[in-house]
């Protein structure tokens, strides 16, 4: 009975001085700007199927100056699609993208311009730097960008 209620103790006494670890995930908002070089823009094949087209792939790499330095840097955009459906008014953008900072981390996802929007949405999730970390990012073709990262903390 004495080791029963020892090994009670001992383990109350392990608990109450042991602090419960837990992570909470931090949400990083930012504001910013991109230029894309019209020197990089490569297409490759225009498909024409009635009053469609689609012009796939492309390439550009563009050059992002945000408000933090996880979205300072150079931005490759590849596999990209432009659909034109009936007279060329609707049209939709996608594509992946790889993002590396100048702080050393990368991001890697996917971008659209869904129809009928002037915004940009991409979501991509962090390697190295910012492993598990995930972008929602917002490109306005007026200019500015916005967006926020998900960190879920260690």
């Amino acid at each position: 009975m004495k080791r029963i209620l020892f090994f009670i103790i001992v383990v109350i006494t392990i608990l109450a001085t042991t602090g419960v670890a837990s992570a909470k995930t931090t949400r990083i908002d930012f504001t910013g700007s991109e230029w894309c070089d019209p020197d990089t823009l490569i297409f490759g094949n225009v498909r024409l199927a009635g009053p469609n087209v689609q012009i796939k792939p492309f390439t550009e790499v563009c050059y992002d100056t945000a408000s933090i330095p996880q979205l300072t840097g150079t931005d490759y955009l590849t596999d990209g699609n432009v659909h034109f459906v009936g007279n060329g008014q609707n049209f939709i953008l996608s594509g992946k993208l790889q993002m590396q900072s100048d702080e050393g981390g990368v991001w890697v996802g996917s971008w659209v311009l869904p129809e009928n929007t002037s915004t940009i949405k991409v979501v991509a999730h962090g390697e190295g730097l910012y492993d598990g970390m995930v972008l929602y990012w917002f490109l306005s073709l007026d200019g500015p960008f916005w967006g926020y990262i998900l960190n879920p903390g260690q």
